[in-house]
């Protein structure tokens, strides 16, 4: 698991679209999509309930968008406190 696609993941969790996810990261959407797949074949479970043009999180999705959100502020307060 990487920070990036962590990153990825909880973009296209919030905004509930990876079209969206990848307009705000400057990212292609097929590579958002691809990464979020491997990373659903790492954990081995489905993370989005995938419709026609939006997305919802699933019950582990959900867990890991809020552990991803843990994970990502607590890199940030870190880069934040050894640039100081």
């Amino acid at each position: 698991m990487e920070l990036r696609v962590l990153e990825y993941f909880v973009t296209a969790a919030h905004e509930k679209s990876i079209t969206k996810a990848g307009k705000l990261l400057h990212v292609t959407q097929p590579t958002i999509s691809r990464q979020i797949i491997n990373l659903e074949h790492e954990l081995g479970t489905p993370l989005f309930i995938r419709g026609h043009r939006t997305l919802e999180l699933t019950e582990k999705g959900k867990i890991l968008a809020q552990k991803a959100c843990e994970i990502l502020q607590l890199c940030e307060c870190t880069k934040k406190e050894l640039c100081n």
